[in-house]
């Protein structure tokens, strides 16, 4: 903190007030404060609470507060942090990138003791890799990587849909649907578009883009996407729904349409909510250790500031297939035809 001071020409008192209530703070000596800040390395964070009774805060992000998934993986942050002494801070992009260099931005600002990320858009990339580098602990949720600066907990994207894949073209399926989260913009779903195109093409299917539609996860984008790629002229006998919820909206308008589930359409998800075992039929999917995720994601930010060391950790959790009734095999449904 002298350091910082000295640099910015101010007092250490000076600096403490910035930290502590930035607002009592004139704009101009705040931003030389910041710049020392930055030029100095220097890093604000506490474990213990400090005088008032306040908790170092974890700054947390989340694409979407309509998730069923992500909510259990925020009960589990909750139950952590209460048992580690962290209160937190909670925002949702609602898979706006904009929205979320904005939060970045904020939490960078207000100095949290760490950061949760539920994946990030690629676009963010950059000033995610500046949060890391100013010593600010940062875990990824929810994903799986092999990152050497960034920690992660979650589990293989790719792999889950690339084996659900594979399950429907042994059921015998050849043309196969994908409704998919928005890979153009964030790492989690376009790694789970290429498992289903690798899938495709380690059998010899040709990928046709007419049968993959792309938005955000809900059960409303769910039911127009089934809308249009059961429209097709060729349409497909499964879908792969890259999130329970699109699954969901998908089995709505399969029956608006007059299709029985599985005899006319199989149906897949991933996540398995409470609501996929309860589906008609029950959904086929694979499973998400959503709570253990988010309780996780704490223990790695509290190792790191506890120890005041940029550890970085990767805790890969399995997703098994959890088979239900929602697919069966596509010759027993040319046979019933016949």
């Amino acid at each position: 903190m002298h350091d910082v001071a000295k640099e910015a020409d101010v007092s250490i008192a000076t600096v403490s007030r910035a930290l502590r209530s930035p607002d009592l703070v004139s704009s101009d000596t705040m931003e030389r404060i910041e710049g020392a800040i930055r030029k100095t390395q220097y890093k604000y964070s506490m474990v213990t609470p400090v005088p008032g009774g306040t908790l170092p805060v974890i700054g947390i992000i989340i694409p979407s507060t309509i998730c069923f998934g992500f909510a259990d993986t925020i009960f589990g942050i909750q139950k952590a942090s209460q048992e580690m002494g962290f209160a937190l801070s909670v925002g949702s992009t609602n898979y706006d990138n904009q929205i979320e260099r904005s939060l970045l931005e904020n939490f960078q600002k207000n100095r949290v003791a760490g950061l949760i990320l539920t994946g990030f858009s690629l676009s963010n990339e950059s000033l995610i890799r500046e949060i890391v580098r100013s010593g600010v602990p940062v875990c990824v949720i929810w994903e799986n990587s092999s990152d050497a600066e960034i920690s992660y907990v979650g589990f293989d994207n790719f792999k889950a849909v690339h084996e659900l894949a594979n399950h429907l073209i042994a059921l015998g399926h050849q043309r196969i649907g994908l409704l998919c989260g928005p890979f153009s913009k964030s790492h989690r779903p376009h790694r789970r578009l290429n498992g289903y195109r690798t899938a495709l093409e380690e059998q010899s299917i040709v990928y046709d883009p007419q049968l993959v539609y792309e938005a955000n996860p809900s059960m409303e984008e769910g039911k127009i996407g089934m809308k249009q790629i059961m429209s097709l002229p060729n349409p497909p006998t499964a879908v792969l729904a890259a999130a329970d919820v699109f699954a969901l909206g998908a089995m709505k308008t399969a029956r608006e349409m007059g299709l029985n589930i599985p005899d006319d359409v199989s149906i897949v998800g991933v996540d398995d909510i409470p609501y996929a075992e309860y589906s008609n039929p029950p959904l086929t999917t694979v499973r998400v250790p959503c709570y253990e995720i988010g309780y996780g994601a704490v223990e790695v930010i509290a190792q790191n500031i506890r120890t005041k060391e940029a550890k970085v950790i990767h805790k890969c959790f399995d997703v098994p297939m959890i088979l239900r009734e929602s697919t069966q095999n596509y010759d027993k449904k040319v046979s019933k035809k016949t």
